[in-house]
């Protein structure tokens, strides 16, 4: 089995001014959809679709798709893929929602983990794991979705599981190998961790099931009406179909992903989703800010890699899960006060869709409407050299 990658974007944090959607001009659209459609057929495999969208200040600029979603469908900014990692930006927003609505004096981040499952106890030596340490990655608990080789018990990771034995499995696991780690000292990239915040929002919040909570608190609050989960998709969204897994990897089927990896989205629903964020509609800003604030010694705030040199701060996340690649990034200027946010989807597990994202975010940043005018941060990251520009 294979976990769910997790890439570091690098971007250059420069001095520009923040962009208008004057500044999104036909020129870089032109140029942007160009860039898109360099990847089909590149990726190693049948040619895959890709789906991108650029927004400024809350307001999308650019949506639009390319290549073949399934036969005879071409891809639109409407298309629907398995988006992988990006559903832990989704399950973070979710828990700290609900720490908002229903924790009060009950539960808060530094709740701990034992707490709220006894049964799933021993997972390490100190049982001092709280809801902050699987958010920011700091537990040191072992990945379940690329075991040890050890591992008793080994279900058929190709094959859709009940969540009952999931669970089941998951214990055993970190049972048989507890965190040596303590909590708190060390970032360590596990989708365990987000495997375990689903049970917990379950848990605290009384719900059935996660999703549940994650339709409430932030697919609502969102108006993400496009998006649903790997075994139910949204109804009456084309689906985009993987054509080559790379891989050849397991844990996409139900219930394998859950809060790690579980939701089927659009590039049109996820700049919703970043437009509700950056407004305060899913929760508080003292929450939206430890959501973007990594622990001292980590650059993983809870969801979301964080880069930052004042007065930018550059969010972003990948996600590969077997058929698919995503990424998004959101890129903030606060001084002064503007953001732009970019997502790029594709059909294909081996496609470097952050390529496009981390151009893209730049793009949109820089306010010269020509690719003449851009600034060196937006040429370096788009591969633009002034040499196209010479007489």
């Amino acid at each position: 089995m294979r976990r769910f990658v997790f890439v570091v974007a690098s971007i250059a944090l420069a001095g520009v001014a923040p962009a208008n959607a004057e500044g999104w001009s036909q020129e870089k659209a032109t140029f942007a959809t160009a860039k898109m459609q360099s990847l089909i057929g590149t990726a190693k495999g049948q040619t895959p679709a890709v789906s991108v969208g650029v927004s400024i200040n809350g307001n999308a600029v650019f949506t639009i798709g390319a290549g073949a979603a399934s036969s005879g469908t071409p891809a639109t900014e409407f298309t629907a893929y398995q988006i992988g990692s990006l559903t832990k930006q989704l399950t973070a927003a979710t828990m700290l929602a609900l720490i908002e609505k229903k924790g009060g004096t009950k539960f808060s981040l530094e709740t701990k983990v034992k707490d709220t499952l006894p049964d799933s106890f021993p997972f390490s030596k100190t049982g001092a794991e709280t809801i902050r340490h699987l958010l920011n990655m700091q537990t040191g608990y072992v990945e379940y979705t690329s075991p040890p080789s050890s591992t008793a018990n080994l279900p058929n990771g190709f094959a859709a599981i009940e969540r009952h034995k999931l669970r089941g499995y998951v214990y055993a696991l970190l049972r048989q190998f507890p965190a040596t780690t303590a909590p708190g000292t060390q970032y360590v990239y596990r989708n365990t961790n987000y495997y375990l915040l689903s049970l917990m929002i379950e848990k605290l919040g009384d719900f059935a099931d996660y999703r549940d909570a994650m339709k409430d608190y932030v697919f609502k609050a969102a108006s993400m009406t496009q998006s649903g989960f790997v075994d139910a998709p949204p109804a009456g969204v084309p689906l985009a179909l993987p054509p080559f897994d790379t891989s050849k990897s397991a844990v996409n089927k139900p219930h394998w992903p859950r809060g790690a990896g579980d939701v089927v989205s659009n590039v049109t629903d996820i700049l919703k989703w970043h437009a509700a964020l950056m407004g305060n509609k899913v929760m508080g800003p003292g929450s939206r800010a430890s959501m973007m604030t990594p622990p001292p010694g980590s650059n993983y705030g809870m969801g979301w890699s964080v880069a930052v040199a004042p007065p930018f701060v550059w969010l972003n996340h990948s996600g590969v899960i077997a058929g698919y690649s995503s990424f998004d990034g959101i890129y903030i200027n606060a001084n002064p006060k503007g953001w732009v946010s970019a997502v790029a989807l594709a059909s294909n597990d081996n496609v470097p869709v952050n390529q496009l994202v981390t151009c893209f975010a730049q793009l949109a940043m820089d306010s010269s409407p020509t690719l003449k005018g851009l600034g060196p941060a937006a040429k370096f990251a788009c591969g633009i050299s002034n040499k196209m520009f010479a007489p």
